[in-house]
């Protein structure tokens, strides 16, 4: 009976032992359960926040990779009527003013190569009916007129007009109201600023504080419209100073007559000078170094101008509007117009750069001795006639 039974108990047990090896290989063959700690919950964050951040750069990405679509499809298709000034003598710094224009554009984004441009060369304001004909046919979103001597008939030819025009001499135009800013649909910058007789006067009493407050204005057949009388002698009368005369050359041979008119004249000790781009009898368009040649040879007066290369050239002194700058101004007025902005919140602004210059060359020629004032207040200071200087 023990040996039965005791058979019988290591059965059971043999039984017990299997079923509990059995049990054991069934557990282990499962997957573990992943403890999570601290360091593992802060990875899967990261991982979670890195992911987000990838898909936050592709996001940006493509919306930028929008907007320069967006940029370009606002751009595409414009139309800009481009007017300037070919005068021979004028070249050089015209085609300083019309790269300023275009580096002004492309430097706010604008998509130059998918606007479309009317390039208008003209050297004569009696075009002035023909040149609008071409602006009107070619139906512009903008006219920008840069350093034109057609710029202010132009403006008022096209005053009224179904897009907006940016000249560089809205004071002298005419075109602003009582606001200071576009009467219609012209606007842009004043060409000279408010005070630039009154700085010229004072670049001669610098020079001579004894010099009589009496002067005589010259300026060329096709600069007139920029410098009416009426403004130059109520500028003159506001800095103390008189206007004798204002005189209106037409050509070359009567400048000349001019400048041996006033040099003969005791009264007057300093005149100013301003666009003597004037004709040659024949018709041909006369050479601005010839004149400024006979000037110099000629005059020995303060001769002021208000041109920097005349006074490169021979003249004594000079007030004059840095016309690059101011290319680069009116261009900033047309993108926001070309950019939707309503031409009545764009109020019109002086030119930001106006300079003083004088001609050493000049000064001991005539006699008159530079004090140190004068030249420190000067930007810069010709020694000679081939464009020598020191200064900026």
């Amino acid at each position: 009976m023990r040996r039965v039974f005791s058979g019988k108990w290591k059965y059971v047990l043999l039984l017990l032992v299997a079923f509990a090896l059995i049990f054991t290989a069934a557990c282990s063959s499962k997957p573990r359960a992943e403890t999570i700690t601290p360091n593992h919950e802060n990875q899967k964050d990261e991982g979670n926040l890195n992911s987000g951040k990838e898909v936050t750069q592709e996001e940006q990405g493509q919306q930028k990779e929008d907007k320069e679509v967006t940029n370009k499809l606002v751009n595409t298709g414009k139309k800009i009527a481009f007017v300037t000034f070919a005068n021979p003598d004028s070249q050089q710094w015209q085609k300083l003013a019309e790269n300023a224009a275009f580096r002004v554009l492309k430097e706010a984004g604008y998509d130059t190569e998918n606007t479309e441009f009317k390039i208008i060369k003209e050297d004569d304001a009696t075009k002035v009916g023909e040149v609008t004909k071409e602006i009107m046919q070619f139906s512009p979103d903008l006219a920008l007129i840069v350093n034109s001597s057609m710029a202010i008939p132009l403006a008022n030819s096209l005053e009224g007009a179904p897009f907006p025009v940016v000249i560089p001499s809205c004071r002298e135009a005419g075109v602003v109201d009582s606001s200071g800013v576009a009467a219609k649909n012209v606007t842009g910058v004043n060409f000279t600023p408010a005070d630039i007789m009154a700085k010229a006067a004072n670049l001669v009493s610098i020079v001579d504080p004894s010099i009589p407050k009496k002067t005589v204005f010259v300026v060329g057949k096709y600069a007139p419209a920029k410098y009416p009388k009426e403004m130059v002698e109520g500028q003159l009368k506001a800095a103390g100073v008189e206007l004798k005369a204002y005189e209106v050359p037409e050509t070359e041979e009567e400048l000349y007559s001019v400048i041996e008119k006033y040099e003969n004249d005791p009264e007057i000790k300093w005149v100013i000078y301003v666009g003597n781009f004037v004709r040659l009898k024949d018709g041909t368009i006369g050479n601005l170094i010839d004149a400024l040649t006979y000037l110099r040879e000629n005059s020995k007066k303060m001769n002021i101008a208000l041109v920097d290369t005349m006074v490169k050239n021979g003249a004594f002194g000079g007030v004059t509007v840095d016309l690059t700058a101011l290319a680069e101004q009116q261009t900033e007025v047309a993108l926001r117009l070309l950019n939707g902005e309503d031409i009545k919140n764009i109020k019109i602004e002086d030119p930001k750069k106006v300079y003083i210059y004088y001609n050493k060359m000049t000064a001991d020629r005539i006699g008159v001795e530079l004090p140190l004032q004068a030249i420190e207040s000067a930007y810069r200071v010709y020694t000679d006639y081939d464009g020598n200087y020191i200064g900026n």
